[in-house]
This record gives structure tokens, sequence and C-alpha cells, in this order.
């Protein structure tokens, strides 16, 4: 029987960042950490929100199939699954398969089978980004929560806000790791509302400095369950094409269970 290689590292963050955690959930306690909120973004962020439909306060749980397509020429099946900050990802490739579970007990890579775990770091501020929906956006409205309205800017000819959003510590942590940790960035579409695009960082599983900027933008928007999905994502990393995803089925409120992100 062939024995399965290791997958290259380039595969390994297929979908970290798109999952791109449990926030703030370990630290915050009684904490009265307050961040201020510009005006400007919180009423872009409140209709960006509106614009993702009228069921989103009741997703409890989502399943998504999608196809994932490396520039490389190498193309799997990616299945994303979530349940709150319960998150889990599974990629099945000709060469071979790749999981990533985000739960608070003990974050984890499953390679071909032979599991690691995930630092803190790597995943504290992972949320969804498949889904805006789902994403980080959503939670502007915590106490800890910075956000900051960073412009007008131009998008392939479309206006769009630029929004900032980052957390400010709620334990010993300094204020520049909390922020290196959980920056990112939003581009709202002027006129429609939905997130063209979001910017964030994937962190090396070995050093917290070694991070890379990772962009998504989003299109071919679906309303699904009365909550608007884009069924089309590409993402780039260091500024370079990296894959593209094409969502075949997503499905809210199905049932999945806590064992299913063990």
């Amino acid at each position: 029987m062939r024995v399965l290689k290791l997958l290259p590292k380039h595969l390994l963050y297929a979908t970290l960042p798109i999952v791109c955690g449990f926030t703030l959930a370990r630290a915050q306690g009684s904490s009265t950490v307050v961040a201020s909120k510009d005006p400007q973004a919180v009423a872009i962020v409140t209709q960006a929100i509106a614009a993702m439909g009228p069921a989103v306060s009741t997703i409890q749980d989502s399943l998504t199939t999608a196809t994932i397509t490396y520039y490389d020429g190498s193309s799997g099946a990616l299945t994303i699954k979530t349940r709150g900050q319960l998150l889990r990802h599974e990629i099945g490739l000709p060469n071979g398969s790749l999981v990533y579970v985000i739960n608070p007990v003990g974050s984890y890579m499953l390679n071909n089978g032979k599991r690691s775990a995930l630092p803190l770091w790597a995943t504290k501020y992972q949320l969804p980004e498949h889904i805006p929906a789902l994403g980080r956006l959503i939670q502007f409205s915590l106490p800890n929560m910075q956000l900051n309205f960073v412009g007008q800017e131009t998008i392939n000819n479309q206006a769009v806000y630029h929004i900032l959003l980052y957390a400010l510590p709620t334990d010993a942590t300094s204020a520049t790791i909390e922020k290196m940790l959980s920056e990112f960035h939003f581009f709202v579409d002027a006129s429609t509302y939905q997130i063209v695009k979001s910017r964030g960082y994937i962190f090396s599983p070995d050093a917290i400095e070694n991070r890379s900027v990772v962009e998504n933008s989003y299109s071919d928007y679906r309303s699904v369950n009365g909550i608007t999905v884009p069924f089309h994502i590409v993402r780039t990393v260091s500024g370079q094409p990296y894959c593209e995803i094409t969502l075949t089925n997503v499905a809210f409120n199905v049932g999945l269970s806590a064992s299913d992100f063990q």
C-alpha cells in the first residue's frame, strides 16, 4: 500500500485564514476594557450587517461544501463546518488530506492523519471567512474591539469603505501584540454594503513574529435562507495568487454537534 506523503507547506494554510477562533473568550473575564468605535465606521458596519440578510441572528451552525483550486494547478474538495465559535475545515486532494479544527479546548491540524497542535497565536482570532455573516465583522460591538474608518477607496472601479477592526488586550498581553494578532480589514461596497474584500494575516505555528498578509475577494453573492453568501472567493497570500474557492452548497442550522469539532 502506498503511504501518502505530508502535504507540501504551501497547502498547509489552505483554509486557516478563511476560518480566519475563539477570540478573547479565554481572557475576557471581568475586564472593563472599552475600545473606541468611530461613529462613521459603526454606521457603515451596521448597514453591512443588514445587507448580510435578515436571518443572520438566527444562525446556530453551518455546513458548506466547495471546490478549491490552487494556482499551482492542484484542486480538491473543501468542507467547512461551523457551530458558534467552533470550526472545522476538511480538504481532500488527490495526494492527501488536510483537516483544521478550531475549538477552545485545543486547536489542531491533521496533515494526512498526522496530528499537530496549533498554538494560540495562530488561532486566537480565527473565525470563518468564507461567509462574512459568520466572521469578524459581527464582533464589532464587543467592548474591547476597536473600530476605525480608514477612508474611501476604489477596488476594481468600485467605491468601497475601508474599515479596520482590532482588539485591545483584556489581560497582561501587550497592546502591540494583541493588535498584531487581531488586526482585520474589511472593504465594504459603498452602494450595496456587501463585503468586497477582507484582509487578515496567517501566523506561522512556529513563531508569532512570522505572519503573511491574506486577502479574500468575494463575489457571486446569493441568498441562502435569508442570509447573503458569496459563492466565489479569490485568495492571495503576500500579494501573490493562491487559490479560488467556489461554493457548491451552503446550509444553515443543520444540527451539528460539538463532537464534529473534537
